[in-house]
C-alpha cells in the first residue's frame, strides 16, 4: 500500500536527477509542444518559439534546484488536492 511518506521519498529519489532528464526531454521539442498544443486546441499555436525560448533560458542545474526538497509541498497540495 502506497502512503504519503512513501510518496515524499519517491518524490526525493525521483526529483534528485531530474534537472538532466528534463532538458534533454524538452530540448529541441518545439514541434512536440505545438502539435500537442494543437491536439487540445483544434487550430495551430504561435506558442512556440516562446516556449522555445523560455526551455532554453533554464539550465538543468535550475530545473534540479527548483524540484528538489519540495517533497513536504508536493504531498501538502496532493493532499488538498484530494480532499477538497
Amino acid at each position: 500500500m502506497t502512503t504519503l511518506e512513501g510518496m515524499k521519498q519517491k518524490w526525493a529519489r525521483k526529483m534528485g536527477v531530474a534537472g538532466a532528464k528534463w532538458k534533454k526531454g524538452v530540448e529541441g521539442k518545439q514541434g512536440a509542444f505545438e502539435s500537442g498544443i494543437q491536439g487540445v486546441i483544434g487550430r495551430p499555436t504561435t506558442k512556440g518559439p516562446a516556449w522555445s525560448a523560455g526551455v532554453g533560458a533554464v539550465s538543468s542545474s535550475e530545473f534540479q534546484s527548483s524540484v528538489s526538497g519540495k517533497e513536504e509541498k508536493m504531498a501538502r497540495k496532493y493532499v488538498e488536492a484530494m480532499t477538497s
